[in-house]
């Protein structure tokens, strides 16, 4: 339980006045945690001095008094800290503009901004302030998003997360134990009339709704297990314990038991060799993938498989039946069985990869290159941002580097430290910033003076990297990196680069489109790095004075130590003839 601040009081002076040791049950109720943590975390490490007495234990009351007062313990139990806030606060308070994942990577992002109870390692408050600074550059859901239902009625989430006749579905999955995924499937296959799912490629699970009229539909389909589409009633459900009930409940009706006995206890084994050698949070997606290769041999074999010879698995290996997938499940079970018992065969037929081509990742029009370059480099739609934010301005700085240099992400966060006293303007701050603008030669004099004072070894190809930065986005730049820096020096961080405990955006290209407005395509880094090479070479190629530099422009904005690996990048058949 976490208290009020006025029942955080009254229990602070019930413990001022009184003068017996607490029993557990006690110091369980007002810290919120078990007994068993109580004793399992507290008594160890003699945070709250305690004695025992048979099986009782007696917990010193000036003791407890201390441990709730100190300043992190305090926060941590008050309720609606104004400095410290938990991830359930957060949902409650957020979840109506914030969608789950987006709550989380807020969390993750704030790793280190986090305090916990002493001792109590697993409980776990944030920041405020550097939460609401995180909430402040997310763009929020769109609670106009509409979903119509199987009855015909045209709903808003805006509307449904504020009515009572919906429930959302997180809560039905833990009332009803079903799993997660189940709700979003009868809705998908027309079975609750009344429910909506508002969930989008972009957005979170979590905004699902069933309707109370659904909830007796959705109970009974449950309590019967009735699936529809590809799911498998057997195998999708709880009921399995471990990762080897889902192989056993896959194949009950296509076992080799019968037919290959030594087969079949070949790939028990091996299922279960897999099973104890991984580490896999998603190891019964594995389990499933490994037995939907049993199935797909099954028909295939004529004999126990250790019998085949090295021809005949070739043409086993041939038959067009079965996906490069299985054969590449078929061949670590052909390489598992030889370590097991003597085989006919001496080699297992190898897999032919087909190889990965980069180039199939389009570029950007120019036009479209061109338009979100502008929006990028317009100082005036981010400046505020970027000072009240510092993830915000840590976005834009990768964006004006992914625009301008083409340079990887882990080159980019490993940007130095820029020398603010070479700008030579006194009482630099985010204030200054908010009432004026680096002029171009102080701009250019620092961009110089990182140019010339650090080597930038690249990550990937350590090769020495260049700093290049465009001529109309000298002040951008030189701003974005001002900023960091003191964002760097306000927090006093212990590193001399720009980007300490970054976290990555995921690779949804969608992340950044929050830094553009207008009818803009979804940003993509490999796409805009690929665009920026195509048209630097392009541009070169067509300049007569500079055609000879072409390729060498392109190498050294990409970081290569060659011409030649830069040809992946570089799409000069679209490009050159448009």
């Amino acid at each position: 339980m976490i208290w009020t601040q006025e029942q955080l009081y009254l229990k602070i002076k019930e413990l001022e006045n009184g003068n017996r040791p607490l029993g557990t049950m006690e110091v369980s109720n007002l810290l919120g945690i078990s007994t068993k943590t109580v004793i399992d975390y507290l008594k160890p490490v003699n945070l709250i001095r305690v004695t025992k007495e048979k099986n009782n234990y007696y917990w010193d009351r000036e003791s407890v008094l201390n441990y709730i007062t100190k300043h992190e313990n305090y926060h941590y139990l008050l309720k609606d800290s104004p400095e410290y806030v938990s991830s359930k606060e957060l949902e409650e308070q957020f979840g109506s503009i914030l969608t789950i994942s987006q709550i989380q990577h807020i969390l993750k992002k704030n790793k280190d901004t986090r305090i916990s109870m002493s001792g109590l390692v697993n409980k776990i408050k944030y920041r405020r302030d550097k939460i609401e600074e995180e909430i402040a550059s997310v763009k929020p859901i769109n609670n106009e998003r509409t979903f119509t239902t199987l009855n015909g009625t045209a709903l808003t989430l805006n509307n449904v997360m504020h009515n009572k006749d919906y429930i959302l579905y997180m809560k039905v999955v833990k009332e009803l134990g079903c799993p997660k995924w189940y709700v979003k499937h009868l809705i998908k296959y027309k079975q609750l009339p009344n429910s909506a799912d508002f969930s989008t490629t972009d957005s979170s699970n979590s905004h699902t709704y069933v309707h109370i009229n659904d909830y007796p539909i959705l109970q009974d389909l449950y309590s019967k297990k009735v699936v529809f589409g590809d799911r498998n009633s057997l195998s999708d459900f709880s009921e399995e314990k471990e990762p080897i009930d889902r192989f056993n409940n896959m194949l009950r009706n296509y076992s080799f038991k019968d037919d290959f006995p030594a087969t079949h206890n070949l790939y028990y084994d091996f299922v279960s060799d897999y099973i104890a050698n991984t580490r896999t949070l998603y190891v019964y997606n594995y389990v499933t993938s490994l037995s939907k290769t049993y199935m797909n041999i099954k028909p295939l074999l004529t004999k126990e498989i250790y019998l085949y010879s090295n021809k005949e698995l070739e043409m086993l290996f041939l038959n067009e039946s079965l996906l490069k997938k299985y054969k590449e499940v078929l061949g670590k079970f052909l390489k598992f069985i030889m370590t097991k018992t003597e085989t006919n065969y001496s080699t297992v037929p190898v897999v032919r990869t087909r190889v990965y081509q980069k180039n199939k990742i389009e570029t950007y029009s120019r036009e479209e290159f061109y338009y979100m370059y502008r929006q990028v480099n317009d100082i005036n739609r981010h400046l505020e941002k970027a000072i009240n934010s510092q993830t915000y301005c840590q976005d834009w700085f990768l964006l004006i580097m992914t625009f301008s240099n083409a340079w990887r992400f882990p080159d980019i966060i490993k940007m130095p430290s820029p020398n603010l006293n070479i700008l030579n303007t006194q009482h630099l701050s985010f204030n200054w910033f908010k009432k004026n603008i680096l002029p171009p030669e102080k701009s250019i004099r620092l961009i110089n003076d990182l140019q010339k004072n650090n080597r930038f070894i690249i990550n990937k190809t350590n090769a020495l990297n260049e700093l290049f930065v465009p001529t109309d986005m000298t002040i951008t730049f030189a701003t974005a990196i001002s900023l960091l820096e003191l964002f760097r020096r306000e927090r006093d961080y212990d590193t001399d680069t720009l980007f300490p405990n970054y976290i990555k955006p995921s690779k949804d290209v969608n992340y950044f489109n929050y830094m553009f407005e207008g009818d803009v395509p979804s940003f993509s880094f490999k796409k805009t790095t690929k665009s920026l090479l195509t048209y630097s070479y392009v541009t070169a190629r067509n300049m007569d004075k500079h055609a000879g530099a072409a390729n060498a422009i392109s190498t050294r904005l990409r970081g290569h130590k060659n011409v030649d690996t830069i040809q992946h990048y570089v799409r000069k058949r679209q490009i050159i003839h448009t």
